[in-house]
C-alpha cells in the first residue's frame, strides 16, 4: 500500500517560515534531508536552501521547484484569515499545483484542515464524514484539496497525502485556547464562550511534526486522506480543570454549542504516531 518516498530525496516545503513550517524544516534538516524552504517573506533566511518567492507568481514558483530537483513537496502555505482568504489561497494553491505538475513531483503532502467538516459534530469525524464547513477558510481548504486532487488524477504516478489537521497547540501557537489559558492572568483574562459546550480536540505541535515526518516518508497509490488530531473531545470546562486555571483569569459568556473532533485511527495505523490526548501545562514549554 505504501513505500518509502524520501530516501535520498530533496523535499520542498512551502510556508517554510510559518509556525508548522519552521518546525518541520528544522526536523527534516536535522534528519539529514535536503530541504528547500519556500516563503513569501524571509526575515529569517540563514540557510542556502531558504528561498524567498512570491507564491502567487506561477512561473517563479515553478522555476524554484524545478531548480530544487525535488521529488517531494509539502504544501503548508496558506492564509488563515482576512477579506481575501479565498482568492489568495486559491492563487497560492494553483501556483504550487502547477509547479508540482510541471516538475513531475512524485509525492505531495498537503496540509488541509479539520475545519472542512464544520463545527456541529455529535460524534468524531472520520475521513468519510460530510464536508459541512462553511467558513471562508474551510471553503478555501476544500478548494485546495480539489486542486491537488486534479493534479494527482491527471498524473497517475503521483502520490498525494491529504492531511486534514485539527486544532494545534504548543508554544508556537500562542493563539491556541490551550496556550491562552496557560498564559492568562489578571491583566490578560480570557473570554470563554460556552465553556461547557465548546468542544475540540487539541494536538500538541511536536506530535504533528512526527506525523508530517512520517507522511513525507510514505508514498501512496493515488490519494490518501488522513484526519490528523488527538482524537479526544475536550470541553473548555475540562481544559480549565486540567490546566488548573485560576477563576479570576477568565470570563464566561453564553454561546451556541460548537464541537469538532476527529477519529484518528487511520492516522495511527498509517503513521504509527500516538499523540498526547489531553493538554497540560507542560504544553507551553518548548522542551515538552
Amino acid at each position: 500500500m505504501t513505500e518509502s518516498a524520501c530516501v535520498g530525496a530533496t523535499v520542498v516545503v512551502t510556508g517554510g517560515n510559518g509556525r508548522v513550517g519552521r518546525l518541520l524544516v528544522e526536523r527534516l534538516r536535522a534528519d539529514g534531508v535536503r530541504t528547500v524552504s519556500l516563503a513569501r517573506s524571509r526575515a529569517d533566511a540563514g540557510h542556502p536552501d531558504d528561498v524567498l518567492v512570491d507564491l502567487t507568481d506561477m512561473r517563479n514558483v515553478r522555476d524554484v521547484i524545478l531548480n530544487a530537483d525535488a521529488s517531494v513537496v509539502v504544501h503548508l502555505a496558506s492564509v488563515l484569515r482576512g477579506p481575501d482568504v479565498l482568492e489568495t489561497n486559491e492563487r497560492i494553491d494553483k501556483c504550487v499545483a502547477f509547479a508540482v505538475d510541471e516538475a513531475e513531483i512524485e509525492h505531495v503532502v498537503l496540509a488541509s484542515s479539520g475545519s472542512v467538516y464544520g463545527t456541529v459534530a455529535t460524534e468524531s469525524r472520520t475521513e468519510a464524514s460530510a464536508l459541512d464547513g462553511d467558513s471562508p477558510y474551510a471553503i478555501s481548504k476544500k478548494r485546495t484539496e480539489d486542486i491537488f486532487r486534479a493534479v494527482a488524477t491527471r498524473n497517475g504516478a503521483a502520490s498525494l497525502a491529504t492531511l486534514r489537521i485539527f486544532n494545534l497547540s504548543g508554544p508556537c501557537f500562542p493563539d491556541s485556547l490551550v496556550q491562552r489559558l496557560i498564559r492568562a492572568d489578571l491583566n490578560r483574562p480570557v473570554t470563554l464562550i460556552g465553556a461547557d459546550t465548546f468542544v475540540r480536540d487539541y494536538m500538541y505541535q511536536g506530535d504533528l511534526i512526527k506525523v508530517l515526518r512520517e507522511a513525507v516518508n510514505r508514498r501512496f497509490s493515488g490519494e490518501s486522506i488522513v484526519n490528523v488530531g488527538a482524537g479526544v473531545p475536550v470541553s473548555t470546562r475540562q481544559l480549565l480543570e486540567r490546566l488548573r486555571v485560576d477563576p479570576s483569569f477568565f470570563i464566561e459568556v453564553e454561546g451556541a454549542p460548537t464541537s469538532s473532533w476527529t477519529d484518528n485511527s487511520k492516522m495511527i495505523d498509517l503513521f504509527g504516531v500516538v499523540p498526547r490526548a489531553m493538554p497540560d501545562r507542560s504544553w507551553d514549554l518548548r522542551s515538552a
